[in-house]
């Protein structure tokens, strides 16, 4: 009771704090205790089961020499340092494998949660299109409850309507049944006034789609005109095919010669009239030109080692092959060839 005494204030404080001190280590001790792993719990009964067997070695030695007893202070020492170095690895190591998985969960859950955003709007885009009209044809602008009305007499309900862009002519529609997607898309396919797309990835299974039927009626397109090619010149000899072709230039060149020949009386007339020579015409001025018409016919043959020694016919049907090259397919200058060999 002399502690309660007003002189006796500071001791009181002291006596407190001591106090508040234990408590606060027992409840740490307490925590450490519960937190504590079965395996740090084995270890630390081992440790104090030999410093009481040391301990205990020790009091029956009960030897007087001060030297026996440091080394055994040492020795009870040593294994306390061990006991407290193998306590902080195995706490660190159940810390790393606890963070470990931590770390795993966490992952789990965002990739399980990035699957279910993707799978749900999938869903969604799956019944979703996109429209877009023209505003010059299409007044008023529809709104969206005017949309929502057309869309769910034609096609089936409308769950949704949301327009898009600055200028107000794009809405993105939501159907209550993905089945209300297609004969929208189709009956907008042909419209001039308003378009509508699918949306998402049942779009670009649509544009793969498209791309390769384009792509078959375009081979399809290729075969016919072979074919085509292939029955008009069936009966024609080599001898004859050469002929045609050497016609077919004659009249090319003819045509060519006398474009040229009106340009020049165009130019003529022009001059007549006091019009300047070095005035420009479509971008060349009079002496251009002249000098432009004067070089292009009749072109020069070859006169390469490649040639040499070839006919002028020979060495025309060589350059038509060269040019036919890169405007044609291999396979169609193929089967061109073999047609004419056939005939």
């Amino acid at each position: 009771s002399f502690l309660l005494d007003p002189e006796h204030a500071q001791v009181r404080q002291k006596y407190i704090a001591k106090r508040e001190s234990e408590r606060l280590r027992r409840e740490a001790d307490a925590l450490r205790e519960r937190s504590m792993s079965e395996r740090r719990k084995r270890l630390r009964e081992e440790l104090k089961a030999k410093e009481a067997s040391a301990a205990a070695k020790a009091a029956a030695a009960a030897k007087p020499k001060s030297s026996s007893n440091e080394q055994q202070q040492e020795f009870v020492e040593k294994l306390r340092r061990e006991g407290k170095r193998k306590r902080q690895e195995y706490a660190q190591r159940d810390a790393e494998a606890q963070r470990e998985v931590d770390m795993e969960r966490e992952l789990q859950r965002q990739q399980s949660k990035r699957k279910h955003e993707r799978e749900t709007k999938e869903r969604l885009e799956e019944r979703q299109v996109r429209l877009k009209w023209d505003r010059k044809k299409v007044k008023p602008s529809p709104s969206e409850d005017s949309l929502a009305k057309v869309l769910s007499d034609k096609f089936g309900d409308v769950e949704h309507v949301e327009l898009l862009g600055k200028k107000g002519n794009q809405a993105l529609v939501t159907f209550v049944d993905a089945s209300s997607c297609t004969p929208c898309v189709d009956f907008y396919s042909t419209s001039t006034e308003m378009r509508a797309k699918y949306v998402g990835k049942r779009k670009e299974e649509e544009e793969d789609k498209l791309e390769q039927k384009e792509e078959e009626d375009a081979q399809r397109s290729q075969a016919e005109r072979d074919r085509r090619l292939r029955r008009q010149f069936q009966g024609e000899s080599l001898e004859d095919r050469r002929m045609r072709q050497a016609e077919e230039r004659e009249k090319l060149l003819q045509q060519m010669e006398a474009e040229n020949d009106d340009s020049d009386k165009e130019t003529s007339t022009k001059s007549a009239t006091g019009e300047s020579d070095d005035k420009k015409t479509d971008g060349y001025t009079f002496s251009q030109r002249q000098q432009k018409r004067e070089s292009i016919f009749p072109l020069p043959l070859p006169d390469t080692k490649e040639f040499s020694g070839m006919s002028p016919l020979r060495v025309l049907e060589t350059m038509e092959d060269i040019i036919l090259a890169g405007i044609s397919s291999p396979e169609s200058l193929r089967q061109m060839k073999m047609s004419i060999n056939v005939g």
